[in-house]
């Protein structure tokens, strides 16, 4: 019984807490609750497998409960939410602020929706949870104002668009005489969204660059690796020719992604930018190595899962505590510590010896399959080191963008204890996680596992230290890279924040601009052709000037109430 009442209130103390951010006149009330609102999802962590609640519980036709995943990411999602939400209450400016009601109201809506997807076992409770996770995500981007709308349009249209292709891949697992194959894709692409599978990545760096630091943690961190959860938990509906059929698109997407993410990434100024495409680097090199558990062997999805599941987590409260860092106040006692602990980060996130990140790597090497003569893996066991030397040039960009020194990125800076708290549960408690799940913790002290992990980060640090002296000294500066010169690790930013989101719309008026249209008007119709175009001009303005009140907290969390209840209700229905 108290196992049950843990679970449900998971789920609804803070959906109550994103009602009551509603009301006038509560905002510093919520953003003290906000803080321990993640404390019944982390004592949800620790119950036992076996706890559920049953359906007639919640009244909805829902099943909640605890799984193999569920502990690892709820105790993600309540390390993570737990430090940004107290972070958030010390950024008087934020809570104080025009989108101070719509960001606590959204980052208790977000995090109802992220333990509802953890503890939902079945695709109805999943779904509905996953949606009210991504409205509410979407409020925590367009708080950060107008600078924000466009990001926040970007994210909320490949979000939905990921929904409706992974609700269309649930009725489809439904219908045995369905194709695997067509389950498989809708799954990867639909769920695959949220953790920015290439080409689907392009909403991760704009949102980034315009959200508050809270909201990027939660991004990047617990709401990123939900969509890793929908893949370990659902994909298996997909069966094994249609799991089997994804392996070139696992290997072949996740390896570019590693690359190109960090290709884009070093050439960004913002370092919160920089640390949207690590992660686009990161969850490509999870996309990769999820490609060794769909291979056809039996037991090859048994022995790979847990360590995509440890990597989520590793990902998910070290890139938070990253995230959180570029608030934080450098004077101070605790305030110097926090370069230091910068670098402790990075250092993990690259997988160099002795860390979470190394351990990770290790294990996979362990679990994945081996001799099985696909040239799919044989790639991904090729590159993915290299891959590694991507990660850490990324971190170096970020170190140096925020070396002591340099102007703060942000404003409004808060003091470190809440970046330091998430910061040693990053750095110690994924190896209490690891040790518990089962991880070769033994193995990763062994001489040889630390220099096969160190010697990509090496060349990494390297490459890095190598730019800095070109750019420090214009002698050594070649001629073909002008950019490089003048003054320490300067980089002509050849790629946009946000790529192909950016490069899109520039092609199309490109193209647009020199391709004429003929007009194919039929005589007399010019009176009707502006009629239309009247309206149409009347329709994109009264969107225009009503943005605001879509965004307002009053419309959204009213939204999504409703379209959780509608949901429910829905999927309760009995057949």
């Amino acid at each position: 019984m108290l196992a049950d009442i843990i679970i449900v209130a998971a789920v609804l103390v803070p959906a109550a807490l994103a009602v009551l951010a509603m009301v006038p006149g509560q905002r510093r009330r919520v953003s003290r609750l906000a803080v321990a609102a993640p404390l019944p999802a982390l004592l949800a962590a620790g119950l036992p497998q076996a706890a559920d609640v049953p359906a007639d519980v919640v009244h909805l036709g829902l099943f909640l409960g605890l799984d193999s995943h569920g502990p690892v990411f709820l105790l993600a999602i309540a390390l993570v939410w737990m430090a940004a939400a107290w972070q958030a209450a010390l950024d008087r400016a934020l809570i104080d602020g025009p989108g101070g009601r719509l960001f606590l109201g959204s980052l208790m809506g977000a995090l109802c929706g992220a333990a509802g997807a953890a503890v939902a076992l079945e695709p109805t409770g999943f779904y509905l949870f996953f949606t009210i996770m991504t409205l509410s995500a979407y409020g925590l981007i367009v708080s950060a104002g107008a600078k924000a709308l466009w990001a926040g349009r970007l994210f909320i249209l490949l979000a939905l668009c990921g929904e409706m292709a992974m609700l269309a891949g649930f009725m489809l697992a439904a219908a045995p005489p369905v194709p695997g194959v067509a389950v498989a894709l809708l799954f990867y692409f639909g769920m695959g969204t949220k953790h920015a599978v290439l080409p689907l990545h392009a909403w991760l760096p704009p949102a980034h660059g315009a959200a508050p630091p809270q909201a990027s943690a939660l991004l990047s961190g617990p709401i990123l690796s939900t969509g890793v959860l929908a893949w370990l938990r659902f994909m298996p509906l997909a069966g094994d020719a249609g799991m089997a059929a994804l392996l070139p698109l696992m290997a072949g997407g996740g390896l570019l992604a590693a690359f190109l993410g960090a290709v884009a990434g070093v050439v960004q100024y913002k370092p919160k930018v920089v640390l949207a495409y690590s992660s686009v680097s990161q969850m490509g090199i999870l996309t990769a190595a999820a490609a060794y558990a769909v291979v056809v062997v039996p037991e090859s999805w048994g022995m790979v899962v847990p360590v995509l599941g440890l990597f989520a987590f590793h990902h998910a409260v070290t890139k938070g505590a990253l995230f959180l860092s570029v608030q934080a106040r450098r004077d101070g006692r605790a305030g110097r510590w926090v370069f230091p602990v910068q670098v402790l980060l990075g250092l993990s996130i690259s997988g160099f010896a002795l860390s979470s990140g190394a351990l990770v790597k290790l294990w996979l090497g362990y679990a994945a399959p081996h001799d099985t003569g696909n040239p799919w893996l044989a790639l991904v066991t090729a590159l993915l080191p290299f891959a590694a030397v991507g990660s850490t040039l990324l971190v170096a960009r970020f170190l140096w963008l925020v070396r002591p020194g340099t102007p703060p990125a942000v404003d409004h800076l808060t003091t470190p204890t809440p970046v330091l708290a998430l910061a040693g549960a990053a750095l110690i408690g994924s190896w209490a996680v690891a040790y518990v799940i089962g991880a070769p913790v033994a193995d990763a002290l062994a001489p040889g596992a630390m220099v096969k992990a160190a010697w990509p980060v090496l060349v990494g640090l390297g490459l890095a230290a190598g730019a800095v002296l070109i750019g420090r000294s214009p002698a050594w500066c070649p001629a073909w890279c002008p950019a490089w010169c003048m003054g320490g690790w300067r980089l002509r930013q050849v790629i946009p924040n946000g790529d192909i989101a950016v490069w899109l719309p520039r092609l199309a008026g490109f193209v647009a601009r020199r391709v004429p249209v003929p007009d194919v008007r039929a005589p007399g119709d010019s009176a009707v052709r502006s009629g239309f175009a009247t309206v149409w001009s009347w329709w994109l303005d009264r969107l225009e000037r009503n943005d605001a009140a879509l965004t307002s907290m009053a419309v959204l969390g009213t939204g999504a109430v409703l379209v959780a209840l509608a949901l429910g209700l829905a999927f309760s229905v009995p057949a």
